[in-house]
């Protein structure tokens, strides 16, 4: 049995980062949290010595502006993508013992990532961890294993769709034939 935990880097991560932001004239800095941007209007809620602050992006340099930027692009591809999952095996070999069928399989997931946004997005890191259970590995009965991954999307356009899949895990399925069938059974 496999199960899958799904990170998209950079999506959720931007938004509690602190970030160093500096006076449009050099001389003050603040370490403050982005809570919210509005880019039509220039403006922004942050999060600084434990205040809540809306602000004026055209009160920071010019450099602090990407900053807010990159924040509301990382904030909106969190919102706007959509993953969808589903399992995928594939029997690679089959074998019949004396009392019952062997058969290897590769298990995988496959994602679709939906682009709901209105706007493209670009270098997105797609992590994954993959927990799965085999019996009779060294002895151990249930014995827990996991496996990460990694890939990346480097672009996807508004409304557009990717299809990602995960590496495989090697999995045994064991069938035991009825007591009838097995190899001096009656």
């Amino acid at each position: 049995m496999l199960s899958i935990v799904l990170g998209l880097g950079g999506l959720g991560a931007a938004a509690a980062e602190t970030h160093t932001l500096t006076s449009a004239d050099g001389s003050r800095t603040l370490e403050a949290t982005i809570l919210s941007y509005e880019p039509a209007r220039g403006t922004a809620m942050i999060q600084a010595n434990g205040r809540r602050m809306n602000v004026n992006v055209a009160a920071f340099q010019a450099a602090d502006k990407t900053i807010f930027e990159d924040w509301f692009t990382a904030t909106s591809a969190g919102r706007s993508l959509h993953v969808t999952i589903r399992d995928e095996e594939q029997v690679t070999a089959e074998r019949v013992v004396d009392n019952g069928t062997v058969k290897s399989i590769d298990g995988r997931y496959v994602l679709n990532v939906r682009n709901n946004a209105g706007q493209g997005f670009e270098d997105i890191d797609v992590k994954y961890r993959l927990f799965y259970t085999k019996d009779g590995v060294d002895g151990n009965r249930n014995q827990s294993l996991t496996m990460d991954g990694e890939d990346e999307i480097s672009a996807i356009g508004s409304r557009q769709d990717l299809t990602l899949s995960t590496t495989p895990a090697k999995l045994t399925n064991v069938k035991p034939l009825p007591a009838s069938k097995c190899v001096g059974g009656t």
